[in-house]
């Protein structure tokens, strides 16, 4: 018979364990990292920072609305823990660990996301159409120049 180990998880020490592991200074190279990829950089990488620290923490610390969502805490009372103690493990803010933790969650959606899609990831142009100034339409592809005989 197959034995069932139980393995305890204990948010607030694993966040510990993270943030240690990661200090203060390599968990603010990651959010700048990751504000500067071409998936978060044309929306939340434009944001002033204190603008998108307000933003985290105010989902986080929203009062409770039953009539629209539930706060964070009341849902998720583990992954606020783990918070708490990414904050303490790395000896930062809550406010940056929240950061961090939001602008990761975002990269690996976006990247995922944009992974599964039929078109081009943001920042890559696979052509661009223009007109010359004889009034004949063009088309550039990546170094090439065609023209077309439509005038």
């Amino acid at each position: 018979m197959a034995t069932i180990d139980i393995i305890p998880i204990i948010p607030y020490a694993d966040g510990e364990a993270t943030g240690k592991q990661l200090g203060r200074k390599l968990l603010q190279q990651r959010i700048a990292e990751a504000l500067n990829s071409c998936y978060l950089k044309p929306t939340l990488g434009e944001m002033m920072r204190s603008e998108l620290t307000q933003q985290v923490m105010e989902r986080l610390e929203t009062p409770l609305d039953y009539g629209r969502y539930p706060e964070l805490e009341d849902i998720y009372p583990e992954r606020v823990d783990y918070l708490r103690g990414l904050a303490a493990g790395a000896e930062c803010t809550l406010a940056e660990a929240a950061v961090y933790s939001y602008v990761t969650f975002r990269l690996d959606i976006d990247s995922w996301y944009w992974s599964h899609q039929l078109v081009p990831e943001p920042g890559h142009c696979s052509g661009v159409l223009f007109e010359g100034p004889d009034g004949r339409a063009g088309w550039k592809e990546r170094g090439r120049v065609a023209e077309s005989t439509a005038a």
